[in-house]
């Protein structure tokens, strides 16, 4: 691997974790302040892992009614997301969308192991996940 490819996979790696951490403020936020997400943790409990290349991974731990993202492997994960490289997981994640995350599914460089329901879970509160910014006027 050269230079400037060793650079490049670092700044990926810094892009997914930096959006990792983000997605997991604003759960924590959203457990405490929205209602229609304290509605969907309802009687839910989950670990929900990320999982990029061989040394990237990020977890998502869902119960009594908090959600909490940590830096690192969790030994018994519910899913388990292991995205090929962290290039590929930041731009599913933040861009993708459904249609991008199925055709990783069926190209092999997205693996699901583990119970789908957290990424049904996911997919559906991921809208008040979004920054609400106010216009000015």
């Amino acid at each position: 691997m050269d230079r400037s490819q060793g650079r490049r996979t670092w700044i990926d790696v810094l892009r997914l974790h930096a959006l990792l951490w983000y997605m997991a403020r604003r759960m924590e936020a959203a457990a405490r302040y929205d209602k229609s997400f304290q509605d969907s943790l309802h009687g839910r409990e989950f670990v929900l892992q990320i999982e990029a290349g061989k040394s990237q991974a990020y977890y998502f731990k869902a119960a009594q009614q908090q959600v909490q993202g940590v830096h690192g492997r969790h030994q018994t994960p519910s899913l388990l997301l292991h995205f090929a490289t962290a290039r590929l997981a930041f731009e599913v994640l933040a861009r993708g969308g459904q249609e991008a995350f199925m055709r990783g599914v069926q190209d092999g460089v997205i693996r699901m192991e583990g119970d789908p329901s957290p990424l049904f879970w996911l997919v559906a509160v991921a809208p008040s996940l979004r920054p609400r910014w106010k216009r000015r006027r």
